[in-house]
């Protein structure tokens, strides 16, 4: 027999989701996929990172899934990438222009090595840390039309997206992993403009030249341009983010301190349900497997414009937000915690002062990790 384990690991404002089958028996691990790694506080990641690590027993990350560039999300990965072996990953279909824009949502807290492994994700580097042979698989993506073709299309994916797994003694364990990647109607207009107004910064982009791209920013009004551009077309700062619905084929029960619930998970990252009436594509997507999500990471750390109540509608998920205690953004919001209580579901916060909160957890008289 085997069992899965999920993990929100405690990294404070930020993003890293982990999961694990293990052989029942010996608690051997047999599969690991993470979802975004990267926090603003690098210490806790990283010792997230080290006990992930220690926890693999040198197995592998088979699945790394990135939802979107933005450091938050993606910081650890250098960390991470040279510490742990990773196979595949799976990321949404990016161009320079997405290498732009999130360097210019995270230029107040400028890190070379970010920009450089985001320059690595474009040109789909093979050999990262201590990864010397990346595959990876580009999530393509959809517009508002047309959502139940493009659902056949994802489910048609390579099988890297349907692991499954087996022992020696004949037991099996099979994955279905559905990521969702809308387009984002923004990113042409700002393509446009940018071609225009920065054209050797494109240059630099198109050709992967890291040095050139750095030496052409360091100009104070280039990069103050730069931002009045982005500002213009993403005055929330936020853009498009891939979901994955982690789900075993045979649809189980699990539990979460203690609770029963159906057995699917759906990772959000920072998925703008605000944007492009995003709530309702998320919800038709994944129509199907609704009712069998029993765990959902709350988009954008529990932002109020993207934790609408409709999210929530029919009740019985056990929604987890990750962010930092002494975040500036307001991170959760009282009003997406309202949506999720008001909908009959549970809220459960995981910070850098928490403990990491594993979906496999035993009973406890008290969860202090529960609003």
């Amino acid at each position: 027999m085997m069992y899965l384990t999920r993990r929100f690991h405690a990294v404070g404002q930020g993003l890293f989701c982990s999961e694990t089958v293990y052989e029942h028996r010996s608690d051997k691990p047999k599969f690991c996929a993470v979802y975004d790694c990267g926090s603003f506080n690098t210490t806790s990641c990283n010792n997230e990172i080290d006990a992930l690590k220690d926890d693999l027993q040198g197995h592998p990350i088979d699945l790394l899934f990135i939802s979107h560039l933005h450091s938050d999300h993606i910081n650890g990965l250098n960390y991470l990438m040279k510490h742990l072996r990773v196979r595949h990953i799976i990321m949404p279909r990016v161009t320079p222009y997405h290498v732009v824009s999130a360097f210019v949502n995270d230029s107040e807290d400028y890190a070379p090595e970010d920009l450089d492994l985001r320059i690595q994700l474009l040109s789909h580097e093979s050999h990262i840390g201590e990864s010397p042979e990346i595959n990876y698989t580009a999530i393509p993506e959809t517009d508002d039309e047309g959502i139940e073709r493009y659902r056949r299309e994802i489910l048609s994916l390579p099988d890297v997206l349907s692991p499954n797994l087996s022992t020696g003694n004949g037991s099996t364990f099979h994955l279905r992993y559905i990521p969702f990647n809308i387009r984002d109607r923004r990113m042409a207009a700002f393509e446009e403009e940018f071609n225009k107004k920065f054209e050797p910064l494109s240059i630099a982009l198109s050709e992967s030249d890291i040095a050139r791209f750095k030496d052409l920013i360091e100009d104070k009004e280039t990069l103050s341009n730069l931002k009045r551009l982005y500002r213009k077309h993403y005055p929330n700062l936020n853009e498009s983010s891939m979901p994955v619905l982690s789900k075993p084929v045979f649809n189980t029960f699990g539990h979460i301190c203690g609770r029963h619930l159906p057995s699917a998970c759906l990772y959000t990252g920072d998925y703008p349900t605000s944007v492009d009436d995003g709530d309702r594509l998320l919800r038709e997507f994944y129509r199907p497997y609704w009712f069998e999500i029993g765990i959902l990471q709350s988009p954008h750390h529990g932002a109020k414009d993207d934790n609408p109540r409709e999210l929530y509608s029919g009740g019985g998920m056990h929604c987890v937000l990750s962010y930092g205690e002494k975040n500036s953004y307001g991170h959760p919001s009282d009003t997406a915690i309202a949506n999720i209580l008001g909908e009959n579901c549970e809220a459960f916060r995981v910070t850098e002062n928490d403990s990491t909160l594993s979906a496999d957890a035993q009973d406890r008289r008290h969860c202090p990790c529960c609003w």
